[in-house]
């Protein structure tokens, strides 16, 4: 018997949804059982979350669920070739999203954990480890005792309790991702955006569209086929 992982079923099921629940098509369209189709029709919720995990389930649903209030959502993505799939496309349209994808060499320009606080964070995880390892604890051979995945759990939440909700906030204005579209936040860029930024363009219309053509869904994939995701 055929086994299928989890999140091809989720792909299946929404798949089947956009389709109007049309189990003939969907079976013919995936070559597989129609009671299967109903059946994981039917679990898709419990698919979600043994595929996100209850928090991003949470984010699935909720947070980047269905446009119940009529406003787009933007999504920046950095160039893993899973985020260019198909499925991915659809799901981001289906959610009235647009998508700018940070161009490839730039995360170190745009990508606000890379900027602002992934070195913080992984500092504190470091140092939990060696206040951890100074400790000594022994096992009841002698051996330095390692630790647990629970020690590693606890290392992760206290290094990230550490990053403060301004930080984060922070780090998306500072790399220029602001829903302030009249400029008013183009004080808060990091230091090498306001470098680049503070060298007038002859014609700001022009590298405006420009830059748009380069970064937005539509039209970036042929830009960047060429070049492989940091």
């Amino acid at each position: 018997m055929h086994s299928y992982t989890v999140k091809k079923k989720i792909e299946v099921v929404e798949w089947h949804r956009q389709a109007g629940r049309n189990v003939h098509a969907t079976a013919r369209h995936f070559s597989i059982d129609r009671k299967r189709v109903r059946e994981w029709d039917k679990k898709f919720d419990s698919l979600l979350q043994q595929n996100f995990g209850t928090a991003k389930l949470r984010l699935y649903q909720e947070v980047w669920g269905p446009n119940n209030d009529d406003v787009r959502r933007l999504l920046v993505l950095d160039q893993a070739p899973i985020h260019k799939t198909q499925a991915a496309k659809d799901a981001i349209e289906e959610r009235d999203t647009d998508v700018v994808y940070v161009p490839a060499g730039c995360t170190s320009l745009l990508q606000p954990a890379d900027v602002f606080w992934n070195r913080p964070f992984k500092a504190n995880l470091r140092r939990s480890w060696e206040l951890f390892m100074r400790k000594g604890e022994r096992t009841p051979k002698g051996n330095l005792r390692k630790p647990s995945r629970q020690d590693a759990l606890n290392f992760v939440s206290e290094a990230w309790a550490a990053v403060t909700v301004e930080r984060v906030v922070r780090s998306f204005k500072g790399c220029g991702i602001s829903n302030a579209l009249d400029g008013s936040e183009y004080g808060e860029l990091h230091d090498c955006l306001s470098d680049i930024g503070a060298v007038a363009p002859q014609n700001p219309e022009d590298l405006q569209n420009e830059c748009l053509d380069l970064v937005f869904v539509s039209d970036s994939e042929e830009s960047f086929d060429g070049f492989e995701s940091d």
